[in-house]
């Protein structure tokens, strides 16, 4: 993640994770929370976001053109 537009002083982020689910065996699912904080460690910024881990071996769909 890249904080810049926020600012031009320097951020801190921390990325931490929430939840790896699962489906079966394995994980299919993750959650991801980032703080963004300024150079005077104040909050700006919280985003959470979920990830869905796809098998490598799994066929993908046709590209279209």
């Amino acid at each position: 993640m890249n904080p810049s537009f926020l600012s031009l002083e320097p951020m801190q982020e921390l990325s931490a994770p929430l939840f790896a689910g699962t489906m079966g065996v394995r994980r299919t699912t993750m959650v991801w929370q980032t703080s963004i904080r300024d150079a005077e460690c104040r909050l700006c910024a919280v985003v959470t976001q979920t990830q869905w881990v796809m098998d490598a071996a799994a066929p993908r769909a046709a590209e279209p053109g």
